[in-house]
């Protein structure tokens, strides 16, 4: 892992936090913050091993993750709202002819709980809980941050699939959930075609 790290186009964390995992991957933690600060990219997913007592003093992931861990999680399922910054990134620009994004966003079922976080300074949350605040704020869902030349994302959940749900039903397959994360892996990775800005000229071409 140390020797081909700087090879990986992004690196995923899935639900780790058990006292033993945390200790053996203390070995990677300035490994994998060197990655980000040199241009990688993380994602770090919830559960209920992901954050709340999990995130000790020996988590690995501290220095790079764009969220600290806020208190208990909460179980109750609940619809992912977007924030203001969620409607106009391009991670969650699900919309597509006459289907908004925010449209996109609410046909997605609920999903049963997440992680009780907080965003750290500099750090942009895009989706939140809708009635769940942490320091009056709501409750940050899925939030992303710049580190170093590096971009890093967390989802506070482990339960993301479950809004592959409706992707074939009633016969009329919809690809939202694909698009989701394609969308995250290519903002991590730095896809030209998903930057924050795009400039389009009107005419086909000019001078």
């Amino acid at each position: 892992f140390q020797k081909k790290i700087d090879t990986f186009d992004v690196v995923i964390v899935l639900n780790f936090g058990s006292e033993d995992q945390q200790v053996s991957l203390q070995s990677f933690r300035e490994d994998i913050a060197r990655y980000v600060q040199n241009g990688g990219a993380f994602a770090y997913l919830g559960g209920d091993r992901s954050f709340g007592e999990a995130q000790s003093a020996i988590n690995p992931f501290e220095k790079v993750l764009p969220v600290s861990t806020a208190g208990v999680a909460s179980l109750e399922p609940f619809q992912a709202k977007l924030t203001p910054a969620g409607e106009r990134h391009p991670i969650t620009a699900l919309g597509t002819g006459s289907v908004s994004s925010e449209a996109a966003w609410a046909a997605f079922p609920p999903i049963p709980g997440m992680n009780l976080t907080r965003a750290k300074p500099g750090s942009t949350a895009l989706l939140a809980h809708p009635t769940v605040a942490v320091d009056g704020n709501p409750a940050p869902l899925l939030t992303i941050a710049e580190v170093g030349r590096g971009r890093t994302m967390a989802i506070s959940t482990d339960g993301t699939w479950y809004w592959a749900f409706p992707s074939h039903a009633a016969g009329a397959p919809n690809r939202n959930y694909e698009r989701f994360w394609s969308n995250a892996i290519r903002w991590l990775v730095r896809d030209p075609d998903l930057t924050t800005l795009s400039v389009t000229a009107d005419p086909s071409s000019v001078e």
